[in-house]
């Protein structure tokens, strides 16, 4: 087994590390490591984050809203919030098999005094609150599980920055949050001043209950240029971000008047004013943070 030092990163850079690691792994091994970020709002590879997310929070609190490439729902994650990714290629009877992986962070978590329960599909608790969420991503046969610990992370983002919007009709393949009241495990013990001391006892906890022979593995300087260069082209783009959203309908008012919008992969693909009253409605595209509209010419007749 492979196991990666805990550290610190920024959102895109996260997920590209993960995304370069899953894809082309330095081992066949396992690999196994923790990690925090900065914060940012995360959405499943096949979930609407115009719905998910409130965009003018988003925008307003400077926080990015990134795609991720497993499936499952929307998180919120920051400095106080503890990521771990288990990568294998024995996936034999574990897709989907949530329980699997999180057996050792249960057991973990009470060793350091956290009582927790798996909930189905891919939730940990601690009593009725939720604790950690979790997801997974199969390809070129290996699987990767990645999940969250809410250690001290900022509920109050997620309380506010996190919903649904009621205005919008998700059709297709669109995979929707499972809301769930959730706490910090900070709260639940006290000897873990910070993120940084939790994370360490977590880590060095973890890896001894995973009860496999393993090796420390430092990232080369040519897989951390990947991981830049992935980050870049991928996580700091709009076409992955939002244009991968599946096809939905939503209403937005531009000039006083309702106007119906079809959106395919993030781009409007038709527009119907509610009353007829545009002859000519042209240019209109989705943005990230608000539906931003450039009419060149507006008739009303």
């Amino acid at each position: 087994m492979l196991i990666v030092e805990p550290f610190l990163t920024t959102p895109r850079e996260a997920l590209a590390f993960e995304e370069t690691m899953f894809r082309n792994p330095p081992t066949d091994e396992d690999i196994v490591y923790v990690w925090r970020s900065k914060p940012a709002f995360i959405v499943g590879r096949n979930q609407n984050p115009f719905l998910e997310i409130d965009h003018d929070y988003a925008k307003t609190h400077d926080i990015p809203v990134l795609r991720r490439i497993s499936g499952g729902g929307t998180i919120f994650m920051d400095e106080g919030t503890l990521n771990f990714t288990h990568i294998t290629r024995d996936y034999k009877h574990k897709i989907n098999d949530y329980r699997y992986f999180l057996k050792p962070v249960i057991d973990t978590l009470g060793d350091m005094g956290v009582n927790t329960t798996f909930v189905p599909k891919s939730h940990l608790m601690s009593g009725d609150k939720k604790i950690s969420g979790n997801a997974q991503a199969f390809a070129n046969h290996r699987l990767m599980h990645h999940g969250t610990l809410l250690f001290d992370t900022d509920l109050g983002m997620i309380e506010q920055g996190l919903h649904q919007a009621g205005k919008i009709d998700a059709r297709g393949h669109q995979v929707l949050s499972d809301k769930r009241s959730v706490t910090n495990i900070k709260d639940m013990i006290a000897n873990y001043a910070d993120a940084e001391t939790f994370t360490s006892d977590f880590f060095k906890r973890y890896i001894a209950r995973l009860n496999e022979k393993h090796q420390t593995w430092v990232a080369p300087d040519s897989f951390m240029d990947d991981v830049h260069k992935l980050s870049k082209e991928k996580y700091h783009a709009w076409t992955w971000n939002y244009g991968k959203t599946p096809r939905f309908t939503t209403d937005v008012n531009v000039g006083g008047e309702r106007i119906k919008l079809e959106i395919n992969h993030g781009i409007i693909a038709g527009a119907q004013p509610e009353n007829d009253d545009y002859e000519q409605l042209e240019g209109l595209r989705f943005m990230s943070g608000a539906y931003t509209s450039f009419i060149d010419k507006r008739k009303t007749t």
